[in-house]
């Protein structure tokens, strides 16, 4: 995709100019809907819609990189002060948001602007966990990376080189400063597993960046603004060595203290997901779950695959693999496409199709992940599904474990594309609502996609193809031992040893894989969501379905993506009109 300088420009003025106008005369001049209360309503509306305006944009300027990957480029290379002092500055920030936010009478305001009032009072406190209830700033090196990512200017077309350039140089510029912050408050002794994750997205960027920037923008520009990248990108480049020897030094002294501990774990699932069932019940839960799915697969193995032995019948099912792991992604797309709109899943609500591309080096520890443009984009972008190649330190035949199976591969690309992430995404950037569009749970964005998968086989993807079956279950089931890592390494002293031994036991992975999603526990505590998201969305889809049987499934997932991204026990609060 190509784009004009003149064009750009043009585009994103326009763009900021309506989106002034839409929030002017939304503050000024609400109308009741149809659920109000009349003219008190409309004062209530009028005063949401002129607070959450100004709150936006204060919170794009003291979280530029998430206003950048929002689309809003005007904040393009700036990056907030993430010293100590800097931090803390911005956790006050957010307490007095949330403090205004609350101050609004959730019974005065229409339906949707109370729905992003209380999504806004959580996402807040979403925000906050963090910066201010652990100890991860002094401890996980990887907590604040996302202010020095540069994938944006690099991968995303949302303007002209010579304009993404500049915003590139301004953040190379500005990421010496951040990185010096960042690495000044580690304590002496970090957990291993944070090491060697830092060291390799550090280093790993700092790779990409002296290949790929040089190559991308080697006719871009004045000779003076390539030698402003140039210099720029020496001083970036040099600052992550720097960081990478700095962590590198601190070897010796990693320790195996990563652990949340059970009471920061709760903490954190009631603050950032609205989960406040017991650590006993969720863990009950995720056995079930995982009962439920071996029981299952034993059975598909059986009957379909003609062997009770799992091992002969993961056999059976990784015999048909493709070494290009990104071409066969590619082909699968049209056809799970052409599934949901046969089978009338859900509202499709554009033509847009997603890319599939190799991931870029510095960002591999997932076999997969979609990068999906914001909803404040001046123009219209692909969204592009990344799949990873192996490790290059892995041995051959961990390499060739690694590389996905057909069957699993193909509900890998249902999770990221059709009719996950990517459909997610089509509905989420067209909420009516600004804030819907940005304020997303991990339980919604993950157990949706989780959701899909299992959906999807229900409806009869596998078409009784027993392989087929056996990598959805086989997806499941990594989750369901994600779910219990989870809690047994933030909350039980589960080691990641013993992880990775129910990966290679319960989820039946790979040596390469197992090792690579137990040292992820250790750094991802919230990546028991998938499981937890999807168990949730089935019991909303239940309850919401026996209100009234004239409702169809595609009735459930259009309502529930109308939501954008919310936690979905916020979500269900309002799809059955429970009392908050």
């Amino acid at each position: 995709m190509t784009i004009s300088t003149d064009r750009y420009r043009r585009a994103i003025i326009r763009h900021a100019a309506l989106l002034l106008a839409a929030m002017v005369l939304a503050a000024c001049s609400a109308t009741p809907s149809s659920d109000d209360g009349g003219a008190g309503t409309a004062i209530a509306d009028a005063a949401w819609d002129s607070w959450s305006a100004q709150f936006l944009e204060g919170y794009f300027a003291a979280f530029p990189s998430f206003a950048v990957n929002a689309g809003r480029h005007e904040f393009d290379g700036l990056v907030p002060d993430l010293s100590a002092r800097g931090l803390k500055a911005r956790a006050d920030q957010l307490r007095a948001w949330r403090q205004e936010a609350r101050a609004q009478d959730p019974a005065l305001l229409s339906r949707d602007r109370r729905f992003e009032r209380d999504l806004t009072v959580w996402y807040l406190g979403r925000a906050l966990f963090w910066l201010t209830e652990t100890d991860w700033r002094t401890k996980n090196p990887m907590l604040n990376r996302g202010a020095v990512n540069p994938s944006v200017y690099l991968a995303r077309e949302y303007a002209p080189l010579a304009i993404r350039m500049r915003g590139l140089t301004r953040l190379l510029n500005n990421m010496p400063t951040a990185l010096t912050q960042i690495e000044a408050q580690l304590d002496a002794a970090i957990p291993k597993s944070f090491l060697k994750r830092s060291i390799g997205y550090y280093g790993g960027l700092a790779r990409h960046l002296r290949r790929t920037v040089p190559e991308l923008f080697a006719d871009v520009g004045t000779d003076a603004e390539r030698a402003a990248l140039r210099a720029a990108n020496e001083a970036g480049t040099r600052a992550l060595d720097d960081l990478v020897a700095a962590l590198e030094a601190r070897r010796g002294a990693a320790t195996e203290d990563f652990a949340l501990g059970a009471a920061r774990f709760a903490r954190m699932l009631a603050q950032r997901e609205m989960v406040t069932e017991s650590l006993d019940q969720l863990k009950s839960m995720g056995q079930q779950d995982l009962a439920r799915n071996l029981a299952t697969l034993r059975q598909v193995c059986e009957q379909g695959l003609g062997t009770a032995d799992l091992q002969a019948c993961m056999a059976l099912v990784e015999a048909n693999k493709s070494l290009d792991p990104v071409a066969r992604g590619n082909a699968q797309l049209p056809m799970l496409k052409a599934f949901v709109q046969r089978k009338d899943l859900v509202t499709i609500p554009s033509d847009e199709e997603a890319l599939v591309r190799e991931s870029p080096p510095y960002n591999r520890a997932n076999l997969a992940y979609i990068r999906i443009p914001g909803g404040f984009e001046p123009n219209p972008l692909p969204s592009i599904y990344y799949i990873s190649p192996p490790d290059p330190d892995w041995s051959e035949a961990d390499k060739r474990a690694f590389v996905p199976n057909e069957a699993r591969l193909l509900y890998v690309s249902v999770h990221e594309v059709w009719p996950g992430h990517f459909l997610w995404g089509l509905h989420r950037n067209r909420a009516q609502r600004p804030l819907v569009r940005l304020f997303t749970s991990t339980t919604f964005s993950e157990g949706w996609a989780h959701y899909v998968e299992e959906m999807m086989q229900d409806e009869g993807l596998a078409d009784g193809d027993a392989a087929l079956h056996v990598g959805q279950l086989l997806n499941a089931l990594k989750r369901n031992v994600r779910y219990l890592s989870a809690i047994g390494l933030h909350t039980e002293g589960m080691t990641q040893a013993a992880s990775e031994a129910r990966f290679l036991s319960e989820a039946l992975l790979d040596p390469g894989n197992a090792r690579q999603q137990a040292a992820r526990g250790t750094y991802d505590p919230s990546y028991l969501s998938y499981t937890l998201g999807k168990l949730q969305i089935l019991a909303l889809r239940q309850d919401w379905l026996a209100q009234d049987r004239a409702r169809s499934l595609k009735d459930f997932h259009d309502e529930l993506l109308s939501y954008g991204g919310a936690p979905i026990n916020l979500i269900r609060r309002y799809m059955l009109d429970e009392p908050g």
